[in-house]
């Protein structure tokens, strides 16, 4: 192999090497992350990239990623790092280099790089999740009061909705989940992410709301496509923008139906609807759903079983950040409580 080969001709060799046998999605996790080095490093002759230069590289990824333009979360750093090192390895074993000059990557992460934890929906989204009623509000639901993943709702059966149960046992077994397998299809494949059968209890009103769903239900998955079957990820994207619409709409005629005098412009309106409630994805309702497990009292490990994390430190860490979220508005109530009764003791003097 020629030696002065561009370290990105020689990644996305490594790149169709490392995806065989692996899963769509996670190929396209590595794709991404390279795509990222390359962006860097990509451009020079592998044999001429020394450690400063991947030094230099992790530095400006914390600072600021050339995708986002925000700081990379500490997951993308050290996949980076990761990435970065398996590469040079290979490279070592085709006798290209002689030392790897991403050896050090992971020590350049910094320690207060933040962790990529999602935010939960806001109290006015969770009022509307209840109240807008569209195709998607059944599976909305499900995220919000179950913390079932996006592959775990769209895999859900009927079957695995327990609505009545001879042991009292109302809520949702989970076990299965979808697997991205091109850039526009999903299969069902047993087990979940951790590998691990659930079983999710439900409130009451969500169990009296899924029986009145169930029994007009014309498919056996809890959220298909409009034909019945599985969703694709163009369906799911389609039908999801219609759900954030619907929102939209649905608070934008709250807030003002009077200065329209109850005459309120169509849905559909060529000029459309002004923005008048942040959009949020499937996954801030599974985080809104371990929000409400924090709130109840629920214990992490109890948490962590029901949410289905692989770990208990994942739990952890959302409850330390909740913590931490809680603690500072308690602070901020105390501060706002003791500015009023000061102001007020310096008027009754």
């Amino acid at each position: 192999m020629n030696k002065n080969i561009l370290f990105c001709e020689f990644a996305n060799e490594w790149l169709q090497r490392a995806k065989i046998g692996v899963t769509y999605q996670y190929g396209q996790s590595l794709t991404n992350c390279i795509k990222r080095i390359n962006h860097y490093i990509g451009l020079y002759p592998i044999i001429d990239i020394k450690p400063i230069m991947v030094d230099d590289m992790m530095y400006s990824l914390a600072y600021e990623n050339p995708h986002t333009k925000r700081p990379s979360s500490k997951k993308t750093l050290s996949q980076t790092a990761n990435i970065s090192y398996n590469i040079f390895e290979s490279a070592i074993d085709r006798e290209l280099i002689l030392l790897n000059p991403a050896r050090n990557a992971k020590k350049r992460i910094p320690k207060n790089a933040p962790k990529k934890i999602v935010k939960a929906i806001t109290i006015e989204q969770y009022d509307l999740v209840l109240k807008v009623e569209n195709r998607m509000q059944t599976g909305a639901m499900i995220m919000l009061f179950g913390g079932l993943r996006k592959g775990e709702l769209l895999a859900l059966n009927w079957d695995d909705v327990h609505i009545e149960d001879m042991y009292n046992r109302k809520g949702i077994y989970i076990n299965k989940s979808t697997q991205k397998i091109d850039t526009n299809k999903y299969i069902i494949t047993e087990g979940t992410k951790n590998g691990k059968t659930r079983f999710v209890p439900l409130p009451e009103f969500a169990i009296n709301y899924l029986s009145k769903v169930k029994f007009k239900a014309t498919s056996y998955l809890v959220c298909p496509q409009a034909n019945g079957e599985l969703q694709t990820p163009s369906t799911w994207s389609r039908y999801w923008n219609t759900y954030q619409n619907d929102i939209n709409y649905y608070s934008y005629c709250e807030k003002y139906k009077e200065l329209h005098n109850n005459k309120l412009p169509s849905k559909f309106d060529p000029k459309g609807i002004p923005k008048v409630v942040a959009r949020f994805n499937a996954h801030q309702l599974r985080h809104m759903y371990c929000t409400l497990l924090f709130l109840s009292g629920i214990d992490v490990l109890t948490a962590s079983k029901l949410v289905g994390h692989s770990s208990v430190q994942l739990t952890l860490d959302i409850y330390t950040h909740l913590e931490e979220q809680y603690r500072n508005i308690d602070v901020q109530k105390l501060d706002n409580f003791l500015k009023y009764d000061i102001e007020k003791m310096k008027h009754d003097i």
